[in-house]
């Protein structure tokens, strides 16, 4: 799919320019959108406009039911990410520790308070790191179900930094009508891994309004599919596959696609009413490749 020299071809134009529709409301901070609030592109109010010639999961898929399909969202790789850093940091930090032991045995005990000071802070933030990694859900779904033409989600939490000794995060679903959604790609700045340079970023967000009862007033947004570096063209097949599925009866997972590989993290619990909304549990892997092999070609 991404070898086709159709995969950058979006049929919307770049907009980088202020939000057309929602307004942002200070009493309303909504937490997860970027900096920016300058959209980069603006998916079409009519939903049965095409976004894109391609249609791609792009390794975005996390799950198929019989009447709805589930996406993953970027913050799962960005809580992996920072659990590796942790682990790479949890060496120099132990050689801190033994550095200010050493301060202390030379009667150093300044320097010794400083070191076990520092120790500390870096440890708590490698131990919620891991925890953050090992302990949250492996993803976080974003549940699109055709039959209801609604979008269930799980707001990203993390782990209290203070607490360490909690180790299990309880998720609070939200619903949301999909015909109520509007769709945005934004760019934004971000630091390479290490910190060593910066690099454009890109996230697809859907975004719903209704706050203080003002159906313009942003209310809820989250985010789905992956962080795009230096582009946002294969996010918006990602959302074409998305809409062709909820408006145009489309597969629920394209041609000769598979799900995203599972994570680190804990399994995903999805609650009884959810799964029945959705027509049953997921989908197994081999119908998941029954319907991907059955389905047409772009």
């Amino acid at each position: 799919m991404t070898k086709d020299k159709r995969t950058y071809d979006v049929l919307i134009d770049v907009w980088n320019k202020a939000e057309p529709y929602f307004k942002f409301l200070l009493s309303r901070v909504v937490k997860s959108l970027p900096a920016t609030r300058d959209p980069w592109r603006v998916a079409p109010d009519d939903k049965k406009q095409k976004v894109h010639v391609l249609a791609g999961s792009r390794e975005s898929e996390i799950a198929v039911f019989p009447n709805a399909i589930a996406m993953g969202s970027p913050a799962s790789g960005g809580m992996a990410e920072g659990g590796k850093l942790a682990l790479i940091a949890a060496v120099p930090t132990l050689a801190l520790l033994a550095a200010s032991l050493m301060a202390l045995s030379y009667g150093m005990i300044f320097l010794f308070i400083f070191g076990i000071i520092i120790f500390v802070f870096v440890s708590m933030t490698i131990v919620w790191a891991i925890k953050s990694w090992l302990c949250s859900p492996f993803d976080w779904p974003v549940i699109f179900n055709r039959k209801s033409r609604t979008i269930t989600w799980v707001p990203v939490i993390r782990f209290p930094y203070w607490k360490f000794w909690v180790t299990k995060l309880t998720p609070q679903w939200r619903t949301a009508s999909w015909d109520d959604v509007r769709a945005r790609s934004y760019k934004y700045m971000q630091s390479t891994t290490g910190g060593y340079g910066f690099h454009d970023s890109y996230s697809l967000f859907l975004l719903w309004g209704g706050a203080e009862g003002d159906p313009r007033s942003l209310d809820q947004a989250v985010s789905i599919g992956y962080q795009g570096y230096f582009e946002d063209e294969l996010l918006w097949m990602l959302y074409e596959h998305i809409r062709r599925y909820m408006e145009e009866d489309g597969p629920a997972i394209p041609h000769g696609e598979t799900l995203r590989p599972l994570g680190k993290g804990r399994p995903i619990v999805y609650p009884l009413d959810v799964i029945e909304a959705c027509g049953g549990p997921p989908l197994s892997m081999q119908e998941v490749e029954k319907i991907a092999a059955a389905a047409p070609m772009d």
